[in-house]
């Protein structure tokens, strides 16, 4: 991998393995960078591999390979923008992907998101930092995302929807349209369940599940008979 930029990932779970394979394998033009560490408060420093690469600690990190940007592969948004701010206290920068961003007009994306390759964005779409997209996702149109969101795969999220910051969306998923008058909202810190379909907005820091997607509580309502 010779010539490629070195990354190091913030976490050494499932999901940040496959995170790897992402970067250095799945993208169409070839590897997108190498990953040189996996930074782990809990496993790292005690000689664990993933794929090869080395588990450190944050103190090994800030020492040795705070030169090289970082990646956020925690896919909890909250904890996401505690690590950021933890990383960038300490002097650390981030890394971005937007392979597909490029591909679209009128689309943009911050600092530290990833765009898999395998979703598809459609026109006037503005996405946060730190946001994470799984494959086969679609973003429709007029479509505005915040920082620090999670959309698992198969996501699909129709025109004219507005997710908040810290909103963390199931596999599956499927937010109606809104319009530009009164677009659809899924509150700051909202959880999309798997599958659910999304068909008015969600208030901040709720939870929905179902089809149509209503809160847990009024979910076991209906079911109880209530």
């Amino acid at each position: 991998m010779t010539g490629l930029r070195q990354v190091v990932l913030f976490g050494s779970s499932g999901q940040a393995a496959s995170y790897v394979k992402c970067f250095t394998h799945d993208h169409a033009t070839g590897p997108l960078c190498e990953v040189v560490a996996m930074i782990d408060d809990y496993r790292g420093g005690q000689g664990h591999l993933v794929h090869g690469i080395p588990v450190i600690g944050f103190e090994h990190w800030q020492s040795e390979l705070r030169d090289k940007p970082c990646f956020i592969s925690v896919g909890n948004p909250k904890a996401r923008r505690q690590i950021a701010l933890r990383l960038a206290q300490a002097g650390g920068t981030f890394v971005d992907f937007h392979p597909s961003a490029g591909e679209f007009p009128g689309v943009h994306a911050g600092g530290g998101t990833y765009l898999h390759p395998a979703i598809s964005v459609m026109s006037d779409v503005v996405i946060g930092d730190h946001v994470q997209t799984m494959p086969f996702t679609v973003i429709g149109h007029d479509v505005r995302i915040g920082s620090y969101v999670t959309m698992c795969s198969s996501v699909t999220v129709s025109g004219h929807v507005v997710i908040e910051d810290e909103v963390f969306i199931g596999a599956g998923a499927v937010l109606g349209n809104g319009t530009a008058a009164r677009p659809l909202v899924i509150g700051r810190g909202a959880t999309v369940g798997v599958g659910a379909v999304v068909t008015k907005s969600v208030a901040p820091d709720t939870t929905v599940m179902g089809n149509p997607a209503r809160p847990l509580r009024e979910l076991a309502r209906s079911r109880r008979g209530d």
